[in-house]
C-alpha cells in the first residue's frame, strides 16, 4: 500500500509513525492554473520560487514531476493507494485532482478524511484546530486509521466532474466556503493582510515587519493558505502604497 497526502508535513510525520512509502503531493492548488502541472513555462512556478524558497522554477518543477512518477509507477503496478486529505482547499482540491486521475483505472483506493476542529483535544477540554494536516501530531495518526473508507471507481468518476468544472473556471485563487470550492480574484484575501499592516504599521518597510505582517496573518486567519502566496500579494499592496 502507498499513502498519499498534499501536505509535506503532514506526509514525513505520516511515514515516521506508519514506517511505509508517502507521497507527498503538495502543489498549492488553490493557487494560479490547475493546468500547470502539464506546463513548466506557467507562471506559477517563477511566482512561487519568488516568495517561498531557495528552489529555482526549474527545481520547482522537477520535485513536482518526481512525485508524479512515484505515483504514475505505484498506480501502474496496481498498488492499493489510501488518501490522507482534510477540508483545507488544497487538500480538497488535490483529491479531486487525484479522482480524475485514478478514474479510469481499476485500482483498490482507500481515503481518509481527517478533521481539523477537534474537540476533547488529547483528552483536555480544548477545542484545537488546525489550519493543515501538517499541524497534527503523530500520536493522532492510529486514531484515523480505522476510518478508512472506500473511494470506489464510481466515487472517483463522480469527483473527477468536480476537478474538470473547477479546472474550466481556473479562478486565480480558490477558497474552501462551506464545504464548496469557489474561484475568487486574486485579491479576495488582501483584506487580512490590510489589517494586519494597520496594526503592525508597515512604514518604514523592513524585512522584520513584513515576517511580522505575515504571521500575524496566518495566525489571525488559520486556512491553509500558504506564507509565499501572502508575501507575494504583500509586495503588490506595498508597491500600489509608493505610488
Amino acid at each position: 500500500m502507498i499513502d498519499i497526502t498534499f501536505n509535506e508535513a503532514f506526509a514525513d510525520t505520516l511515514h515516521q509513525h506508519l514506517k511505509t512509502p508517502v507521497i507527498a503531493l503538495q502543489f498549492d492548488l488553490q493557487i494560479g492554473s490547475l493546468h500547470r502541472l502539464n506546463n513548466a513555462l506557467d507562471p506559477f512556478w517563477q511566482l512561487k520560487a519568488k516568495h517561498d524558497s531557495n528552489s529555482t522554477a526549474a527545481q520547482l518543477v522537477a520535485a513536482a514531476h518526481q512525485q508524479l512518477a512515484r505515483l504514475r509507477k505505484s498506480t501502474d503496478a496496481g498498488e492499493a493507494v489510501r488518501v490522507w486529505w482534510s477540508d483545507s482547499a488544497d487538500d480538497t482540491l488535490g483529491f479531486l485532482w487525484l479522482c480524475d486521475r485514478l478514474k479510469d483505472q481499476q485500482l483498490n483506493v482507500t481515503h481518509i478524511k481527517v478533521p481539523l476542529t477537534v474537540a476533547n483535544y488529547q483528552n483536555r477540554d480544548v477545542l484545537k484546530r488546525f489550519a493543515t494536516l501538517g499541524d497534527i501530531d503523530s500520536d493522532a495518526v492510529n486514531a484515523y486509521l480505522d476510518t478508512a473508507k472506500n473511494l470506489s471507481y464510481s466515487l472517483r468518476q463522480t469527483y473527477s466532474y468536480e476537478w474538470r468544472a473547477l479546472s474550466a473556471a481556473n479562478a486565480p485563487l480558490r477558497v474552501a466556503i462551506n464545504g464548496h470550492m469557489v474561484g475568487v480574484p486574486a485579491d479576495f484575501l488582501d483584506g487580512a493582510l490590510r489589517q494586519a499592516m494597520l496594526n503592525i504599521k508597515l512604514k518604514p518597510v523592513s524585512f522584520a515587519k513584513r515576517t511580522r505582517i505575515i504571521t500575524e496573518t496566518l495566525t489571525a486567519y488559520p486556512i491553509g493558505v500558504p506564507a509565499w502566496w501572502y508575501r507575494h500579494r504583500l509586495a503588490i499592496l506595498n508597491d500600489r502604497s509608493n505610488k
